[in-house]
């Protein structure tokens, strides 16, 4: 279709000119800046396709302009690299007109997506976010700011708009590239992309775009800067001082060193036949189920913060069963952000943990976007106790429209193990946290058994900021086994030991969590509430999770004669990962 250079003449109140609005709209039809022309408001929305923030605020914007039927509506795609088809789908979700157009990202400043402009006329008279709901890794319930509805509330009335600027936040914009030749090509960050990247980097998979290939990964550079620079991906919450993980997700510092280089140079694509392979990724189980269970369907609203969905999954065994490999199967994974696997007695009380003395389980595996199955190494399982059932607990994150999921959970059963993994939790009497409190939790319990450490795992909900696991043993010394200073609620790993950790009879295991209510915290969702134990998640929980391996009945020798073997073992498994 013949492109035709229209205008859209707003003169904003810095001397940017007029404003270029060209192109075909979602629909095909080319944008007539008619619909505006008579208009006295108008507000100018950027918005990305492939960024999240942009996909949540879809559906925010065309609630306003229902609002609001005399203020015109026009959204724009400014990304340099994307064509008509990466933005066009995602355009159809909106009620007004969106075209692909650069150059007004140039003359109104625009950086962000989705980041809004409010024009009377020949000036701007708001900028900035549209809402405080959402913001990179934090996802509200509600809005406690409408920027831009309070915003248009007192333009059409004739009041002066009280707060011109705020911040937008979300994804870069991506403006056309300088690119500086330098030694630096994408042949030398691709393969960090394919190994801490592409797990759920890639079409079908959480995460919202893809990072296989050079356009990809140039098409994101600002964005890919800005989460290195604030250190939220790869996502991974230990402090490296502290314990060596082998599921380590962290950039060393080469890689860091690297990838930044390559983008100061503005993303040079070097020789196209240097550039290695993408990997191939196996699609449905990456284990060997004996046994499939499935949730029942749910369907995820477009937007809101959810409270986690728990299902109970009846096996009906007489005997017990012990589990050498789990995983969790989502039918969606755009909209399931993490899942646990745990089990309960028949009759369990709903939303109670069971974490039992004599060593039976209760948590058994947990699904991360990256981590999707658990696999024990040989002579390892994991015991579910006869007439026990499964309870699947999923944390789903809304897309921006409506959606379905049904998740299933599969097994990899084996016989009576040398060695039985289970769970043990540092948990205090409930507690509660005062509006604008910050509190310290300690923790501990003397272990009366010698036990090999596997793995630890920090829970806590959104006003957790920190959890500290430390052991002093029985010779007094002292180890901080691993310490999460800013603990994410969005991401809710299991740190896996590189090497397991004998710790004998005596030892003291010490759990320090640290809880801000206060507004300081960007995750909290209300600094005014009292804040109870419980499990939505506004309430508040401490969960100091320790994961232990001890040899069973018919294999009574130390455990220490197991440890060379079960190191070695566990060596091979991770290297091969």
């Amino acid at each position: 279709m013949k492109q035709l250079a229209l205008l859209l003449l707003l003169t904003v109140c810095a001397p940017v000119g007029a404003i270029e609005i060209a192109g075909r709209d979602q629909h095909g039809v080319e944008f007539n800046p008619a619909v505006c022309a008579e208009d006295r408001f108008t507000v100018v929305a950027f918005l990305n396709a492939g960024c999240p923030l942009g996909r949540f605020y879809a559906n925010r914007l065309n609630e306003l302009q229902d609002k609001y039927p005399d203020v015109c509506f026009v959204g724009v795609n400014a990304n340099e690299g994307d064509t008509y088809e990466d933005w066009a789908e995602f355009g159809k979700r909106l009620r007004f007109p969106m075209v692909k157009d650069g150059i007004a990202a140039d003359q109104l400043g625009a950086t962000r997506s989705p980041e809004v402009f409010l024009l009377d006329h020949h000036k701007v008279i708001y900028q900035g976010a549209i809402d405080d709901q959402y913001m990179p890794g934090i996802h509200s319930r509600s809005a406690t700011r409408h920027y831009l509805d309070e915003a248009l509330t007192e333009a059409v009335n004739g009041q002066p708009v009280s707060i011109p600027k705020t911040e937008a936040s979300g994804c870069r914009i991506e403006r056309p590239k300088k690119v500086k030749p330098g030694p630096v090509t994408y042949s030398d960050v691709a393969p960090i992309f394919y190994r801490r990247c592409a797990e759920c980097h890639r079409p079908g998979q959480s995460a919202s775009f893809s990072l296989l290939s050079y356009r990809d990964a140039a098409g994101w550079s600002e964005t890919i800067r800005d989460v290195l620079l604030e250190k939220r991906m790869p996502p991974w919450g230990a402090d490296p001082r502290y314990g060596h993980f082998a599921n380590d997700r962290s950039l060393t510092v080469e890689e860091r060193r690297l990838i930044f280089e390559w983008l100061d140079a503005e993303c040079p694509q070097g020789d196209p036949a240097l550039q290695p392979t993408p990997p191939k990724f196996a699609s449905g189980w990456t284990i060997k189920p004996d046994l499939v269970l499935e949730a029942p369907k749910f369907t995820v609203p477009k937007e809101g913060l959810l409270d986690y969905q728990e299902y109970t999954l009846t096996l009906g065994h007489g005997s017990d069963i012990w589990i050498k490999a789990a995983e969790v199967m989502p039918g969606n994974r755009a909209v399931v952000h993490h899942a646990g696997l745990r089990i309960v007695p028949p009759n369990a009380e709903p939303g109670r943990y069971y974490f039992q003395k004599d060593f039976s389980d209760d948590f058994l595996a947990m699904y991360i976007p990256g981590n999707t199955s658990m696999t024990l190494p040989p002579g390892f399982a994991k015991r579910i106790p006869a007439g026990w059932n499964i309870v699947l607990s999923i944390h789903y994150v809304p897309t921006g429209e409506e959606t379905d999921d049904q998740t299933s959970v599969g097994f990899t059963l084996t016989d009576k193990p040398a060695f039985q993994i289970a769970t043990q939790c540092l948990a205090p009497e409930p507690f509660e946290l005062q509006p604008g409190e910050v509190r310290t939790v300690v923790q501990e319990r003397v272990i009366d058994r010698e036990f090999l450490l596997m793995a630890l795992y920090p829970h806590m909900h959104l006003r957790g900021k920190s959890m500290l696991f430390e052991a002093t043993y029985p010779d007094g010394k002292h180890e901080v086994l691993l310490n999460v200073p800013d603990y994410d609620f969005e991401w809710q790993h299991r740190y896996v030991l590189a090497k397991p950790k004998v710790l004998p009879i005596g030892t003291t295991l010490r759990c320090t969590a640290v809880y801000d209510n206060s507004a300081a915290n960007k995750r909290n969702p209300d600094a005014t509430a009292l804040v109870k134990a419980g499990e939505r998640t506004e309430d508040e929980m401490f969960l100091g999770i320790f994961e232990f391996a001890q040899p069973l009945p018919q294999t009574r020798s130390s455990v220490l004669a197991y440890v060379g073997v079960a190191i070695a073992v566990l060596f091979l498994i991770w290297r091969k990962r």
